[in-house]
Protein backbone atom coordinates (compact mmCIF):
# COMPACT_ATOMS: atom_id res chain seq x y z
CA UNK A 1 0.00 0.00 0.00
CA UNK A 2 1.51 3.32 -1.18
CA UNK A 3 0.88 6.58 1.24
CA UNK A 4 0.49 9.71 -0.84
CA UNK A 5 1.75 12.78 1.57
CA UNK A 6 -0.58 16.18 1.43
CA UNK A 7 -0.07 18.44 -0.79
CA UNK A 8 2.30 21.23 0.57
CA UNK A 9 0.63 24.85 0.36
CA UNK A 10 2.81 27.82 0.68
CA UNK A 11 2.29 29.84 3.65
CA UNK A 12 1.64 33.09 2.36
CA UNK A 13 -0.46 32.04 -0.04
CA UNK A 14 -4.48 32.74 0.15
CA UNK A 15 -5.81 31.41 -3.36
CA UNK A 16 -7.02 28.24 -3.39
CA UNK A 17 -5.02 25.69 -6.09
CA UNK A 18 -8.38 26.78 -8.58
CA UNK A 19 -7.80 30.43 -8.15
CA UNK A 20 -4.00 30.09 -8.16
CA UNK A 21 -4.28 28.52 -11.17
CA UNK A 22 -6.39 31.08 -12.61
CA UNK A 23 -4.51 33.90 -11.73
CA UNK A 24 -1.12 32.43 -13.14
CA UNK A 25 -2.60 31.67 -16.40
CA UNK A 26 -4.12 34.82 -16.59
CA UNK A 27 -0.97 36.88 -15.62
CA UNK A 28 0.96 34.80 -18.16
CA UNK A 29 4.04 34.38 -15.78
CA UNK A 30 5.96 31.69 -14.77
CA UNK A 31 8.33 31.13 -12.55
CA UNK A 32 11.29 31.99 -14.51
CA UNK A 33 9.39 35.48 -15.52
CA UNK A 34 9.18 36.10 -11.55
CA UNK A 35 12.75 35.85 -11.11
CA UNK A 36 13.43 38.52 -14.02
CA UNK A 37 11.93 41.50 -12.19
CA UNK A 38 8.19 40.89 -12.70
CA UNK A 39 6.24 42.11 -9.84
CA UNK A 40 3.32 38.83 -9.95
CA UNK A 41 0.19 39.15 -7.38
CA UNK A 42 0.36 37.52 -4.24
CA UNK A 43 -3.26 37.49 -3.61
CA UNK A 44 -6.60 39.68 -3.99
CA UNK A 45 -10.36 40.24 -2.41
CA UNK A 46 -12.70 39.01 -3.97
CA UNK A 47 -10.12 35.99 -4.65
CA UNK A 48 -9.89 34.49 -8.18
CA UNK A 49 -13.16 32.65 -9.41
CA UNK A 50 -14.88 33.77 -6.20
CA UNK A 51 -18.86 33.39 -6.14
CA UNK A 52 -19.75 36.50 -3.98
CA UNK A 53 -23.26 36.46 -2.14
CA UNK A 54 -23.03 40.31 -2.03
CA UNK A 55 -21.09 43.16 -3.89
CA UNK A 56 -17.92 44.27 -3.00
CA UNK A 57 -17.44 48.01 -2.07
CA UNK A 58 -13.63 47.93 -3.29
CA UNK A 59 -11.52 45.34 -5.24
CA UNK A 60 -7.92 44.62 -4.21
CA UNK A 61 -5.19 42.73 -5.55
CA UNK A 62 -1.72 42.55 -3.65
CA UNK A 63 1.24 42.01 -5.03
CA UNK A 64 4.60 40.39 -4.10
CA UNK A 65 6.66 43.66 -4.44
CA UNK A 66 6.04 47.38 -4.85
CA UNK A 67 4.52 48.64 -7.70
CA UNK A 68 4.93 52.19 -9.13
CA UNK A 69 1.97 54.54 -8.78
CA UNK A 70 1.64 56.22 -12.13
CA UNK A 71 2.26 53.34 -14.02
CA UNK A 72 -0.24 51.10 -12.32
CA UNK A 73 -3.75 50.34 -13.39
CA UNK A 74 -7.03 48.36 -12.60
CA UNK A 75 -10.56 48.20 -13.70
CA UNK A 76 -13.21 46.00 -13.12
CA UNK A 77 -15.56 45.26 -16.43
CA UNK A 78 -18.89 43.63 -16.46
CA UNK A 79 -19.26 40.08 -18.97
CA UNK A 80 -19.63 41.16 -22.59
CA UNK A 81 -17.49 44.48 -21.76
CA UNK A 82 -18.32 47.49 -19.56
CA UNK A 83 -16.11 49.29 -17.10
CA UNK A 84 -18.43 49.52 -13.94
CA UNK A 85 -15.63 50.77 -11.51
CA UNK A 86 -15.61 54.24 -9.97
CA UNK A 87 -12.22 54.96 -12.53
CA UNK A 88 -10.45 55.43 -9.18
CA UNK A 89 -7.56 53.04 -9.48
CA UNK A 90 -4.50 53.35 -7.05
CA UNK A 91 -1.59 52.20 -5.06
CA UNK A 92 -2.18 52.41 -1.66
CA UNK A 93 -0.42 55.39 -0.17
CA UNK A 94 0.44 53.27 3.26
CA UNK A 95 1.04 49.92 1.10
CA UNK A 96 2.57 50.46 -1.78
CA UNK A 97 1.81 46.69 -2.78
CA UNK A 98 -1.56 47.31 -2.73
CA UNK A 99 -3.47 48.00 -6.07
CA UNK A 100 -7.28 48.88 -5.25
CA UNK A 101 -10.35 50.29 -6.94
CA UNK A 102 -13.95 51.26 -5.48
CA UNK A 103 -17.19 49.77 -7.28
CA UNK A 104 -20.78 50.93 -6.94
CA UNK A 105 -23.66 48.01 -5.84
CA UNK A 106 -23.12 45.12 -8.30
CA UNK A 107 -25.86 43.24 -9.57
CA UNK A 108 -25.58 39.73 -9.79
CA UNK A 109 -23.33 38.67 -12.88
CA UNK A 110 -20.01 37.69 -13.58
CA UNK A 111 -17.29 40.57 -13.40
CA UNK A 112 -13.91 40.45 -14.51
CA UNK A 113 -10.83 42.19 -13.05
CA UNK A 114 -7.84 43.88 -14.90
CA UNK A 115 -4.66 45.28 -14.01
CA UNK A 116 -1.45 45.73 -14.85
CA UNK A 117 1.41 47.12 -12.93
CA UNK A 118 4.45 48.21 -13.16
CA UNK A 119 7.27 46.87 -10.66
CA UNK A 120 10.77 48.78 -9.43
CA UNK A 121 12.54 47.06 -12.40
CA UNK A 122 10.41 48.69 -14.62
CA UNK A 123 8.91 45.85 -16.15
CA UNK A 124 5.31 45.57 -16.85
CA UNK A 125 3.35 42.94 -15.51
CA UNK A 126 -0.59 42.32 -16.72
CA UNK A 127 -3.30 39.97 -16.08
CA UNK A 128 -7.00 39.38 -15.07
CA UNK A 129 -9.46 37.43 -13.33
CA UNK A 130 -12.98 36.18 -12.49
CA UNK A 131 -15.50 36.65 -9.81
CA UNK A 132 -19.27 36.39 -9.99
CA UNK A 133 -22.30 37.86 -7.74
CA UNK A 134 -25.08 36.06 -6.85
Amino acid sequence: MTSHAPPVRHARSRWTALGLALLVTAAGASGARAARGYVLPDHSDPRAGATLDTSPNVIRVWFEARIVQSLSTIRVEKAGGGQVDRADGHVDRQNPKLLEVTVPWLLAGKYRVFWSVVGATGRRSSGDFPFRVR
